[in-house]
């Protein structure tokens, strides 16, 4: 009797141990940044989003600052509640005072409509693919000259339209962060490592050489279309004087 309730206690404590170990996945993926909370509603105007994040940063007018500003939105993670990271660019085009910025972005675009369909990189695709996809698209940026080559130059650019699902974005924010994870833990393996069992140091040094890069888009798309439309009546009013 006293050698089975040992032997049970020793697997819940085994059990608990790799359930802690395994912290690391929410660690890794929940913003720990002391930048502003943004809580973030999919129904809200992109204009009025914006403002929402100049006020988190005491109504500065972020586009004198012509950059990426980042906040963190609650977010679910390894079901706990954590934060995830999300930037979005006050630059150009959406900012008509910045210049061309001198940077390199590697884009990889996510746009979801009010049907919940999902297109990436402009082509309609199913949410179950995602995953498989983004991690298509990670194992290429050091083999190929298309895609970056590194981590940290990489952005999942989200654009939804106007009507779309919380529930839906939400959904992609999650295959996002696990495709992530998913090719981290791959990379930690071929070092014969075990993700679980890294060092809080280590942790966060992983953090920094493979950052999880989500923007939202917030209006940008529809800034560069009308600049395009207006530059293109401005060449065809020039020619017709």
């Amino acid at each position: 009797m006293k050698y089975t309730i040992s032997l049970i206690l020793l697997i819940l404590l085994i059990g608990c141990a790799k359930n802690s170990a395994c912290d690391n996945k929410f660690d890794f993926i929940s913003s720990t940044d002391t930048i502003p909370i943004l809580n973030f509603d999919i129904k809200t105007p992109y204009y009025l989003t914006r403002s929402d994040i100049s006020n988190l940063y005491y109504n500065v007018d972020l586009c004198k600052l012509c950059s990426l500003i980042e906040f963190k939105i609650p977010f679910d993670i390894e079901s706990k509640n954590g934060f995830l990271k999300i930037m979005t660019d006050f630059d150009t085009p959406y900012c008509t005072n910045c210049p061309i910025p001198n940077r390199f972005r590697d884009y990889y675009r996510i746009n979801i409509n009010r049907k919940d369909q999902l297109f990436l990189e402009d082509q309609l695709s199913s949410i179950q693919s995602l995953e498989s996809n983004i991690e298509k698209y990670i194992q290429g940026i050091s083999k190929n000259d298309i895609n970056s080559k590194s981590f940290s130059h990489v952005n999942y650019l989200i654009h939804w339209e106007k009507g779309s699902n919380q529930k839906f974005l939400d959904s992609i924010l999650t295959k996002i962060y696990n495709a992530h994870l998913n090719s981290v833990e791959i990379k930690i393996r071929e070092s014969n490592k075990d993700f679980c069992l890294l060092s809080k140091k280590e942790l966060i040094d992983l953090k920094n050489h493979y950052p999880l890069n989500i923007e939202f888009d917030l209006g940008k798309f529809e800034k560069m279309k009308e600049n395009i439309e207006r530059n293109f009546k401005t060449k065809v009013e020039n020619i017709s004087l």
